[in-house]
């Protein structure tokens, strides 16, 4: 291949357009903001038209009021439109680069789905979902603006034409993490802005008249006669807030702390490369100035009781954050892609099994994890039910678990997708439908990313709103946290068992509505119970996971002296922790039995691995880790048979 015809030619006024359109995509997210601060979605109640009129020939006196707001932000993005016209036809005559012309139709095509979405909003009477994911595209779509402003920098331009490529996928690791923490945040503040849960935590640094991130009933009645008494003294009425509401509200707050360590992690490993790469030093200290200075403004927002301009300000400091955060990941990360075929070996071709393409698209969700999850899911809603003795019925139960297991099987694929290069290289993986080229990366990630999205649609639907969030998290956590986490720390097994252990507080949420007590004890049942489950696994293909680059504790210790601890560590805690029920009079002495006997067979199998080493005993130690979860379940089901009337 030529490597000078891959570089674009300098265009300095399509360069500036470039810019010009991300720079118009940012206003237009602060014209959308001061829509929803100031309530005016409904302000002008038809689309496309404005109150039967041509939009763009309203009279400009009318804009008074809502109509102002609401018709200018229609305007705009309008005009924004006109613009991606022009930008998508421009790149299909200039650009060489076949995948940046597909860049100007993918964001033609966006803008066009969000101006449906817009009109969706006023259609419907602006519906939590649809608002929500209005917003979201938006912020999707200036990723993509400024990915094609980046295409014709003079930055990339310099980087292309340069020898060697000074980017990493090791150093651009943290950009990418900090980046999807951003983007995951920015979908809890719009569902926090479009379910009315900006004030349902009306206090800061306090919670709900509290200090301890836990909510319940009585914090439900302390936000309600806030609520009451600020709409006595202002005169501005305030529906009461629920439970969810609360907990969607303290999701944000949770989520900026997390946004804020990983701002403040990713310019440390910037400042210790500031020499080589200078613009990604700059670049990272500018992102942690941006998140201070969304931090403040949402405090502000919480102690100002939404003032519309600090809200609408805070709204689009985040989305600028977000494109800073791109930016560093841009500036960090090579160029160019490798493609996972191109390392795979040849005998892999002629290894791939006959199988047909349904099986293929099956295997993708990964059946065996997807029964765990749907059993440890079962348990959280099974238990929520007996213990609240409310059973919501087994539609609500089947419409649950279709959910869960939509979006559980999309996640596998989608992380089948990202390591579709380890697992050309493992000899375990490599028969997967992505290494033996019998699905189509491009097919594999659409696939994953529909059953997610369809699995916590179903669930916001069908069942509820904590329900699907904690769903929409689990994937977001798994995907794009843990998976290039494997990459990078033996660190990875602790970090990816928070996701695996979310399904319980899936099922109980999905049953009532809420998290309880009971709720967290099983999630940390079963955060405690992964490390075994996975240790032993990583431990018996310790040698694979070495061909793949993946840094499990066996590869980075090969003695395994630290694994071997944590096995009987996590063992041992796991007993205690899953006697709580009990101990907490939540279940009975069938549970005690249960659960007591399942817990010492693991340390059991655990202590027999620990002192063998040995290949069969780490087997041992799965056969009985996979039998301890429906075994816990089965407890749990004769103890509420024996003691319930």
């Amino acid at each position: 291949m030529d490597h000078a015809a891959d570089i674009a030619p300098d265009r300095p006024w399509f360069r500036r357009y470039t810019k010009l359109v991300a720079a118009a995509t940012l206003c237009l997210i602060f014209l959308g903001g001061q829509v929803k601060s100031h309530e005016a979605g409904l302000a002008v109640p038809d689309w496309p038209t404005t109150y039967g009129q041509n939009m763009l020939l309203y009279p400009i006196d009318q804009w008074v009021g809502g109509i102002f707001h609401e018709h200018l932000h229609r305007v705009v993005a309008t005009s924004l439109g006109v613009l991606c016209i022009i930008l998508a036809v421009w790149m299909a005559l200039a650009e060489r680069r076949r995948w940046a012309r597909w860049l100007g139709v993918a964001a033609l095509g966006m803008v066009i789905v969000q101006g449906l979405f817009g009109g969706l909003t006023v259609w419907l009477l602006l519906p939590a979902w649809v608002s929500t994911t209005h917003a979201i595209l938006a912020q999707t779509f200036l990723l993509l603006t400024l990915f094609i402003a980046y295409s014709q920098s003079r930055e990339r331009r310099a980087r292309e034409a340069s020898a060697g490529d000074s980017g990493s996928w090791r150093d651009a690791a943290p950009a990418l993490i900090v980046l999807a923490l951003v983007y995951v945040q920015l979908l809890a503040g719009a569902l926090m802005r479009h379910t009315e849960s900006g004030l349902a935590i009306p206090d800061f640094p306090a919670m709900a008249g509290g200090w301890r991130p836990w909510f319940d009933v009585s914090s439900v009645a302390w936000v309600n006669a806030w609520r009451a008494d600020y709409a006595f003294e202002t005169g501005q009425a305030l529906d009461p807030v629920t439970l969810g509401q609360i907990w969607i509200h303290f999701t944000h707050r949770a989520g900026a702390v997390l946004v804020a360590l990983g701002a403040i992690y990713a310019a440390w490993r910037a400042w210790a490369r500031q020499d080589e790469a200078p613009a990604v030093f700059r670049t990272a200290f500018v992102l942690v100035a941006l998140v201070a200075c969304q931090v403040a403004l949402g405090i502000v927002t919480v102690l100002s009781h939404r003032i519309p301009f600090i809200a609408s300000l805070h709204l689009v400091i985040g989305a600028a954050t977000l494109g800073c955060t791109a930016l560093l990941a841009l500036r960090a990360m090579p160029l160019r892609l490798r493609r996972a075929a191109a390392n795979a070996p040849v005998a892999v071709v002629s290894a791939v099994r006959a199988r047909s393409t349904f099986g293929a698209y099956l295997e993708l969700t990964k059946p065996r994890i997807a029964v765990m999850v749907l059993v440890t899911a079962a348990l959280g809603y099974y238990f929520n039910a007996i213990t609240s003795r409310e059973f919501p019925g087994w539609l609500q139960f089947a419409m649950a678990m279709l959910g869960i297991a939509m979006s559980g099987g999309g996640a596998s694929a989608l992380n089948q997708y990202l390591e579709r290069d380890v697992d050309a290289r493992m000899e375990r993986t490599r028969g997967r439908p992505l290494p033996s080229g019998q699905l189509s990366p491009a097919a594999a990630l659409y696939f994953g990313v529909a059953l997610v999205l369809g699995g916590c649609f179903l669930l916001l639907w069908q069942v509820n709103l904590l329900a699907a969030f904690l769903t929409l998290q689990s994937a977001f956590l798994y995907v794009l946290v843990y998976t290039p986490m494997k990459r990078l720390t033996w660190w990875n097994t602790s970090i990816g068992a928070v996701p695996g252990a979310m399904p319980p507080l899936i099922g109980w949420a999905a049953a009532t509505g809420t998290l309880d007590l009971g709720a967290w004890i099983f999630f940390a049942v079963l955060y405690l119970w992964q490390h075994p489950h996975f240790f032993a696994i990583a431990w018996m293909y310790r040698e694979d996971y070495a061909r793949g680059g993946l840094k499990m504790l066996p590869v980075v210790q090969p003695d395994g002296r630290n694994m071997f601890a944590q096995v009987i560590l996590f063992s041992v805690v796991l007993i205690p922790v899953s006697l709580a029920p009990w101990l907490s009079a939540m279940s009975g002495w069938t549970y005690f039995i249960g659960a007591m006997l399942l817990g010492l067979m693991m340390l059991a199998a655990g202590i027999a691995f620990t002192v063998t080493h040995s290949h069969q005993a780490a087997r041992r130690v799965l056969h009985v880790s996979l039998l301890y979860l429906p075994g816990l379940l089965l407890a749990v089901w004769i103890d509420a048979m024996i003691r319930l009337p």
